[in-house]
């Protein structure tokens, strides 16, 4: 029996060795891709966040900017991201980071997780350092095994296609919608409730924010939070804690807010949830910001008479 189990445990080791092996592998041409990319990176304005950024800001409207927001990015795949890009070398100034409150409920986290768990982790991987892989890399090992195939599958496709799923970028194909008080108020039970903790705050994302706050200000780089337009039915439904949460999070962390949640109520300027806004939306949404980017001075270029007034933050 003994010398059975050597055997099994002898035939089962050496597969495993050699995925890891080709995952060390891919895991090094991606961080050259993730390099060479963030060094040919000459934009001042970075853009990103989840899908709130993906449908609002065209960067082609905008000279010396660009938007790497993806649908369903959590804040924590953000700052995995950010610190890529960052630690490579880019020249980023400004970071320009869709938040707003939903990106503090437990409700909106729980939903992504649960809609595109072992997918989206599986895309930002390789942006993890080595420490954080390997404990994903045991917890997979024990309860899904099969994520290793995905991994290898996505580290490869990050190469061949230079990450540009990863990148992601504007995108929006709402052209005949309005917001709906049905599918806000559905909205509004699935970012704001979740079945099992209630509508809870989820301070991980907190202190993510924090995180990205203090890499931004070990970089010398600019952080500016940006709450996209949102609906005048569906703010009035948000649950008072979270604004209140949000509120005191941003005093507490001292950072910038371009707050455009009340920039327009059209219906024909949301989608159907009206937590996102149309492509006609997005036009407006761009050229607002565009024209505020005109007016942005360097950080170190403002004065304390300035702070209070400078033209880039609205709250």
């Amino acid at each position: 029996m003994r010398n059975f189990l050597l055997k099994v445990s002898a035939f089962l080791t050496l597969p495993a060795i050699l995925i890891l092996l080709i995952i060390a592998g891919l895991d090094m041409a991606n961080r050259n891709v993730t390099e060479r990319r963030a060094r040919d990176m000459d934009y001042a304005n970075v853009f990103m966040g989840d899908s709130h950024i993906a449908l609002a800001i065209d960067h082609s409207e905008m000279e010396g900017s660009i938007n790497i927001a993806r649908p369903a990015e959590l804040i924590g795949h953000s700052y995995h991201k950010l610190r890529s890009l960052l630690v490579s070398g880019s020249g980023i100034q400004n970071v320009f980071l869709g938040f707003s409150y939903h990106n503090i409920a437990k409700g909106h986290t729980s939903t992504i997780e649960s809609l595109h768990n072992g997918t989206i982790i599986t895309d930002y991987f390789y942006l993890h350092n080595w420490r954080e892989k390997a404990g994903m890399l045991l917890t997979w090992a024990v309860t899904e095994p099969s994520q290793f195939r995905t991994l290898i599958s996505k580290g490869w496709m990050n190469i061949s296609t230079r990450s540009k799923k990863l990148d992601g970028g504007f995108q929006n194909t709402f052209t005949e919608n309005t917001a709906t008080k049905s599918v806000m108020d559905k909205r509004i039970l699935t970012q704001f409730y979740d079945e099992t903790s209630g509508n809870g705050i989820e301070e991980k994302n907190l202190e993510y924010l924090a995180r990205i706050k203090e890499l931004c200000d070990s970089s010398g780089v600019r952080l500016i939070l940006v709450n996209t337009p949102i609906h005048p039915y569906y703010r009035s439904k948000i649950p008072a804690k979270f604004v209140q949460r949000y509120e005191r999070a941003l005093d507490s962390l001292q950072i910038e807010v371009m707050d455009l949640s009340r920039l327009f109520h059209d219906d024909k300027l949301f989608t159907f949830d009206g937590d996102h806004v149309s492509y006609e939306g997005a036009i407006i949404t761009t050229r607002h910001i565009g024209q505020r980017l005109k007016l942005l001075k360097p950080r170190d270029q403002i004065t304390n008479d300035e702070k209070d007034q400078h033209s880039i933050v609205i709250r």
